[in-house]
């Protein structure tokens, strides 16, 4: 039993037509295992539940909520996850009326007066939850918390924001422990843990909704914070591997180079990798961090035509992207490059580019999303008042990045960027040249399961 039971929701619809059981893919819920850790370390009993790997339904989710018996109960939802979760706020009312269901995450800071009007959500946080949530479980006076909306004879008051921590080093590590990390990662390349060496990001991209939360605040964890992470991942669960979920690991060059030095001063030997930008690579930063363990690196492209990324806010140009893949691949580095179709001044031909480039650079492997206009976003602003683009599906279960187009642009319809995603994905991964680097790629038997895996998860998304 615990007083408090915190619950992240499965993501399989984040990845809407790209089955990722079928990849053996997991990924940590990073967000609330640090509440978790925060809540624990401050004495407060805490059950952290991964639904994603706990339950084969949500209906089943009333087992756990009967089993812990909690006070209280915490969820944290994306946008696409968010009627899930209003779904299991609901089944813990039924369970007993008493528990009080606190929400937060990315959607309710977006949106908090529409979420916490669901009749079975009592309080919403926004912004950054640690603090607000210790102060709710503690029992401090409701109308002196920062940093939530609640109910109160019918209406709904907002108190004042939440200062954001700025010295970041103050959380503890994530609760891990609560956690099925043996399911994080995928069946190739065993368990890979996730890392948050940062929390903010500076930057203005159009499609982008993290500041939501952060604000733009960018604030850094110390070197010998994060490598102190690193050395108890490895030492309690074995980990070989890791990935730093920062929104752009690289934003402080000299930072990142002290943290790959430090990794090979302690000879950690451990493979990890990074989602960053291009402008913020060079050759030698790239080849300290393959040095270092770093292996591959996930580029955020988006688009292959300059204005396009010029208007998304990108602030980098295709020139940029082309310089920094190349110099990745002569430090043998692997490269995944992530690209949206259909940002809000794409045309075809502009998506006719992004396909191309996608093929010259030669990458490892691309990613394709269509543009979900997500609350709190610049776009979603421009979707809502009819700006260039308009949201033709509506409901939020419609907002998975890789299922069929929810939006229409000036030029080009929803079933049109349906068909160029699908294209996109055809073009890449059948090109013959393409799949004559996998084959020739393979190195053991395991490499070709996993080839075949992917290829059949592939066909099934283009064909299924």
């Amino acid at each position: 039993m615990s007083d408090v039971l915190l619950l992240s929701m499965p993501y399989g619809k984040s990845y809407g037509r790209i089955d990722i059981k079928a990849l053996d893919f997991g990924v940590p819920p990073l967000g609330i295992a640090y509440i978790a850790s925060f809540l624990k370390e401050a004495g407060c009993s805490v059950k952290l539940v991964d639904l994603m790997f706990s339950t084969d339904s949500l209906n089943d989710v009333g087992r756990i909520i009967r089993q812990e018996s909690p006070r209280w109960i915490g969820l944290s939802a994306t946008t696409v996850q968010i009627k899930e979760a209003f779904k299991v706020a609901e089944i813990a009312k039924k369970i007993d009326p008493d528990i009080k269901v606190i929400i937060g995450g990315i959607h309710a800071s977006a949106l908090p007066e529409e979420t916490i009007s669901n009749s079975n959500i009592d309080i919403l946080v926004y912004g950054e939850g640690e603090f607000t949530m210790l102060e709710l479980v503690r029992g401090e006076s409701i109308d002196k918390i920062k940093g939530i909306f609640y109910k109160r004879g019918g209406s709904i008051i907002k108190n004042p924001a939440r200062q954001l921590a700025q010295n970041i080093d103050i959380f503890p590590y994530p609760l891990y422990q609560d956690l099925p990390i043996e399911k994080y990662g995928n069946e190739h390349v065993g368990t890979v843990v996730g890392l948050i060496s940062t929390r903010g990001c500076p930057y203005q991209c159009t499609y982008c909704a993290a500041h939501t939360i952060h604000q733009r605040s960018y604030r850094k964890r110390s070197v010998g914070n994060i490598i102190g992470e690193i050395e108890k991942l490895k030492l309690d669960y074995k980990i070989k591997r890791f990935t730093f979920h920062d929104d752009t690991f690289t934003l402080d060059n000299q930072r990142t180079a002290e943290i790959c030095e430090a990794l090979i001063k302690r000879n950690l030997r451990l493979e990890w990798d990074c989602l960053t930008r291009a402008g913020h690579l060079t050759k030698p930063l790239l080849k300290i961090m393959q040095d270092s363990g770093c292996r591959r690196i996930q580029l955020g492209i988006e688009s292959g035509d300059n204005a396009v990324l010029r208007l998304a806010k990108r602030n980098e140009t295709i020139e940029d992207i082309t310089r920094a893949v190349k110099w990745a691949k002569e430090v043998r580095m692997e490269v995944i490059g992530l690209f949206i179709i259909g940002l809000p001044y794409d045309t075809k031909e502009s998506i006719r580019k992004t396909i191309d480039i996608s093929k010259r650079l030669k990458l490892d492997y691309a990613q394709f999303s269509v543009l979900v206009p997500l609350p709190g976003s610049e776009v979603w602003d421009m979707a809502k008042g009819k700006k260039l683009l308009e949201i033709v599906a509506g409901g939020w279960e419609n907002f998975g990045r890789y299922n069929e187009a929810n939006i229409k642009l000036r030029d080009v319809n929803s079933k049109e960027l349906t068909q160029y995603f699908n294209q996109a994905y055809r073009e890449f991964y059948l090109n013959p040249s393409y799949i004559i680097r996998r084959i020739i790629s393979i190195r053991s038997p395991k490499d070709l399961i996993s080839l075949l895996k992917r290829a059949k998860v592939l066909l099934r998304l283009l064909f299924g």
